[in-house]
């Protein structure tokens, strides 16, 4: 005979038992049930692909990818969500092309699709998109001539109204946000160096981010001749 506090925790563990078990058992269902739908999904893909000529049949091949990732991760926990260099690229170009609140909607309602800001912010670092402010990336530079392919670019520079905000970058352990000649508090505008390869084959290459800093739109005529020496 248990004691009525020994069966009550007796009873409770009983039920986590029961409860881990069925979890564990709509796991291993999920889990079949994105293999065979995904099997099937590519049958049906392939069935497309039958009457295709050489320079389409590719048409499919992050598609099929970007689907197959989402069913590898709907199995698994979300702190072990793995994802292809692919769709990494992909998270990459939705975040830079639509900015972070169209990216945060895409990831909330495709579960398992694309990684967290988190993990992107860590893969763009390591593609080298840490832009430091007032610091001209010629290194990048080089490597996107070479790994590009032209010898003659335009070079640009604009400016552009901003909200006056002060911000830390831990990555780099500096705030942004100031002016380059520190006689405001804060920025007033942001100033960026824009370089656009001429290329004749691609018209329509994307231009290259050489530096960006904050500015106040004050100068005087001794410093636009300097700017043109330079």
């Amino acid at each position: 005979m248990l004691k009525p506090g020994l069966r009550l925790d007796f009873d409770r563990f009983m039920r986590a038992l029961h409860a881990a078990n069925n979890q564990n058992c709509n796991q291993e269902n999920t889990a079949n049930l994105n293999d065979a739908f995904f099997s099937s999904f590519k049958k049906l893909i392939k069935s497309f692909r039958f009457n295709e000529n050489d320079d389409t049949k590719n048409n499919h091949a992050f598609l099929l990818a970007f689907i197959e990732n989402i069913f590898s991760n709907l199995s698994k926990n979300k702190n072990n969500y793995r994802y292809s260099e692919h769709v990494q690229q992909f998270a990459q170009s939705l975040y830079i092309l639509g900015g972070r609140n169209v990216y945060e909607f895409v990831r909330l309602n495709l579960p398992g699709a694309i990684p967290a800001l988190s993990t992107l912010d860590d893969s763009l670092g390591k593609a080298g998109a840490c832009i430091e402010e007032g610091i001209f990336r010629y290194n990048i530079l080089q490597n996107h001539q070479k790994s590009v392919g032209y010898d003659i670019a335009v070079y640009s520079e604009d400016a552009t109204a901003v909200i006056k905000k002060v911000s830390y970058n831990s990555a780099t352990n500096k705030f942004s946000g100031f002016p380059i000649s520190l006689k405001h508090d804060k920025t007033h505008y942001l100033n960026v160096h824009m370089v656009k390869p001429l290329i004749a084959s691609n018209p329509y290459s994307s231009p290259l981010l050489l530096a960006a800093y904050g500015i106040n739109n004050n100068f005087k005529a001794i410093d636009v001749l300097n700017r043109w020496i330079w």
